[in-house]
Order: structure tokens, then C-alpha cells, then sequence
């Protein structure tokens, strides 16, 4: 495997991401509250422990999604972005060192702006000028809905999302605002609604089609690395056991 793949693998009886020829990368988990002042208070120390705890040598990236859901939509954008501002500048300023990116702060969940009304342009704009000096990389993540790939039915086949659109929707906006390197946050296990919905896999030869992709825009300097993310089950709460056909989708080239 590429040394620029990662995996965040988190199956209960599974494979490391070392067996599967990824490289290890640390997710933070964020703590669990209900308000904007509780986040803050907390999620500083709560990230800070988690990074003393964690190998000098393997990246980190924090999960911070949480303040965008907090408050509905009666909460504004910038009071949610300051809320995350005060907790990555509090761990930026503990771990001066320490290289990092943050998941959730730049927003690209392209099946939903499909929709003319549904535009992250403005959220991303900030969100770069507030936090690129605080990280080392921007986190984008591409997951592939369940309701436009792979319907067993073939019904939907001419639905599915051309990867170039996906891609070039995803990775060029984040590329000029943040002007950092891109990290990518993909997975084979299909989502719905932005969390991962077991069982259903992406098909094999979208799958190649994304990975490709991919690897032609870290050809040209667009894409840093990837992160292979598999195993949890955000519906449960709990980890996935192990199947043996996820074995080709992270630990060798998938047939089309």
C-alpha cells in the first residue's frame, strides 16, 4: 500500500490498519454535552489528554461536529465556529508541536448540495479564515450515500454521482480557501444521511473509480493523503464485527 494511506479502523474482531498495509491515524473523539459553554469548557482538556496519550509519531485528527449540531438552527453559524475556535486553540496552544487536523469544520456533504438552496461556501469561507493558521491540514471527507450507489435493483444506477463531480466539489474548494494540504476521509461502507448505515458496501467498480480519482489529484498536488475509515456503527454506538468481504475493499486493489 501507498504510504500515503491511512486507515481508521474500528472493528470489534477485525484487522489493524498495519495488517491491512494503512497507516495507523488517531481520531479524537469529542466529549459528549448538550451545550455551546459545556463544549468549550470541557473538549479543550478533553482533546489535550487524548493527544498526551497518543504515539508522537502518529497523526491526529480531532472530531468536531458535535457544536454544529448543538442549539438546531436557532444557533448561528458564528456561534458555532467560535465555539470550535476556542477548543483548537486551546489544544494548539497545550501541543504547540504537534501536528493535527480537525474533522467537521469544512463541509462537504455533497449529497446534500445537490440542492441550489444548500450552499457551504460561506461556512468554508470562515471556517478557513478562522482555523488554517491553527492546523496542519485540512480534513475533507467524501462518503457515498446509500440512496444514490448501488440500489441492488439497478434502478438507480443512472443516479449515480460522476466521482470527477464529487471530487473536484470536495477537494478544489478546500484546496483555495484553506490553502493547506488536503486530507481525505472516504470509506466503502455506505452512508446515509452523513453516518454509516450497515449493511451495504459501495459497489467494487465505484470504488476503484474513487480511489482512482483520487490518486490522480495527489498527482498533481491537489490530495496529501487518504483515510480509509471503516467498522463503526453510528446508529448502535458500538463496533461492527468483522466480514471477510471487507478484506479486498482495504487490504488490496478492488476488482471492478
Amino acid at each position: 500500500m501507498d504510504a500515503r494511506h491511512y486507515g481508521s479502523l474500528w472493528f470489534a474482531d477485525g484487522p489493524t490498519p498495519e495488517d491491512c498495509g494503512l497507516r495507523p491515524i488517531a481520531l479524537l473523539d469529542e466529549p459528549d454535552v448538550f451545550t455551546f459553554d459545556e463544549y468549550v469548557k470541557i473538549a479543550g482538556r478533553h482533546f489535550a489528554a487524548q493527544i498526551d496519550a497518543t504515539d508522537p509519531s502518529t497523526p491526529i485528527s480531532l472530531s468536531m461536529e458535535q457544536p454544529f449540531r448543538m442549539g438546531g438552527t436557532a444557533a448561528s453559524l458564528g456561534a458555532k465556529l467560535e465555539c470550535c475556535y476556542k477548543v483548537v486553540r486551546h489544544v494548539r496552544d497545550a501541543h504547540p508541536a504537534r501536528r493535527f487536523g480537525v474533522c467537521g469544520l469544512h463541509e462537504t456533504s455533497w449529497w446534500n448540495c445537490q440542492h441550489a438552496a444548500h450552499n457551504p461556501r460561506p461556512r468554508n469561507r470562515r471556517a478557513a479564515e478562522m482555523f488554517a493558521d491553527l492546523v496542519d491540514w485540512v480534513e475533507v471527507g467524501i462518503y457515498v450515500p446509500q440512496d444514490r450507489v448501488g440500489n441492488p435493483t439497478g434502478s438507480n444506477r443512472g443516479a449515480e454521482p460522476h466521482v470527477e463531480h464529487v471530487i473536484a466539489f470536495a477537494i478544489e474548494q478546500a484546496a483555495i480557501l484553506w490553502r493547506k494540504p488536503v486530507r481525505v476521509w472516504t470509506s466503502h461502507e455506505l452512508h446515509k444521511g452523513g453516518k454509516p448505515l450497515a449493511p451495504g458496501l459501495v459497489p467494487p467498480h465505484y470504488w476503484q473509480k474513487l480511489l482512482a480519482a483520487l490518486d490522480d489529484r495527489h498527482q498533481i498536488g491537489q490530495v496529501d493523503s487518504i483515510v480509509r475509515v471503516a467498522g463503526w456503527n453510528e446508529e448502535t454506538g458500538s463496533a461492527r464485527s468483522w466480514s471477510e468481504e471487507n478484506r479486498p475493499y482495504l487490504c488490496a486493489p478492488v476488482a471492478a
